[in-house]
């Protein structure tokens, strides 16, 4: 099958891939159809349709995932749930010393970056309170 020089010249890379596209003519020669730019928001239609008829649900659901949900309602008390996350702090501690776990390491590290900066925030708020 012999190519000619006209032939090649559409494939330049100088030359667009929808032009090399159109200009083939190959076996059966088919033509595409005209390429059409649809913006974001045309294209977004059915999606928004979507979204206002399960909103609601969507919403309700989401909301019901993220509560939380409290076993001990003693933890609401101001000052007990400080407590007991230094304590549970302390354990992870123990355990990563004894069983040398890096994931527990990290989590007591972790643990002890959340009471450094609650106690941060302590500092901020007690500034701000005094003027």
């Amino acid at each position: 099958m012999a190519t000619s020089f006209a032939s090649m010249q559409a494939f330049s890379p100088n030359v667009g891939i929808e032009r090399i596209i159109a200009s083939f003519e190959g076996p059966g020669a088919s033509v595409l159809p005209q390429s059409t730019r649809i913006v974001p928001s045309e294209g977004m239609t059915g999606l928004a349709s979507l979204h206002s008829l399960y909103a609601s649900a969507w919403d309700n659901s989401l909301t019901n995932f993220l509560q939380p949900r409290l076993s001990s309602r003693e933890l609401l008390i101001p000052g007990i749930l400080a407590s007991r996350l230094r304590q549970a702090k302390k354990e992870i501690n123990e355990l990563a010393r004894q069983k040398k776990s890096r994931a527990l390491r990290d989590t007591a590290l972790m643990l002890e970056e959340d009471e450094d900066m609650k106690e941060l925030l302590d500092t901020y708020r007690n500034l701000l309170l005094q003027g």
